[in-house]
């Protein structure tokens, strides 16, 4: 028999949430609302004008974590956009960013605002018990290393 005849790969695919795709206790989960509950008014003085081509706190979450990941390249965090569902979930939909817009994220915005950020991250440990300790020892040094990478 061959089966190969009988694919198609030109099927109509309706939006899912990428999120019930994603096992559930995965650190993404952690990691976003840690993100989400931070105040980046510094990040956003560091824009000029408001249309983005990628929200900076979408961008700020993604490099977060694909350092979790291992993933310090831009390169390699590009494409983890492209092919890792967890990423993907972080988009929400937004355009995958570009090796050049990670750079430019990681050099000219993130580094204006990184120390504020890392600052309001510090004291998490001890403001919320319940959060898993090695999920914020792992976004602690995330952020310590894109500190590194931005300066």
């Amino acid at each position: 028999d061959n089966y190969t005849t009988m694919r198609d790969r030109n099927q109509v695919v309706l939006p899912i949430n990428l999120g019930i795709c994603i096992p559930e206790g995965d650190h993404v989960f952690k990691v976003a609302e840690i993100c989400e509950s931070l105040d980046y008014t510094e990040l956003f003085n560091t824009y000029l004008r408001n249309w983005r081509k990628v929200n900076p706190i979408t961008m700020f979450e993604i490099l977060v974590f694909g350092y979790m990941e291992r993933k310090f390249s831009s390169y390699a965090i590009e494409k983890a956009c492209h092919t890792d569902i967890r990423f993907m979930w972080l988009l929400e939909g937004e355009p995958t960013p570009s090796v050049a817009t990670i750079k430019r994220f990681q050099s000219e915005k993130l580094s204006e605002a990184i120390e504020g950020l890392f600052y309001q991250l510090s004291p998490l440990p001890l403001l919320e018990p319940e959060l898993e300790q090695g999920v914020i020892a792992e976004v602690l040094y995330s952020s310590i290393v894109a500190f590194r990478y931005a300066i």
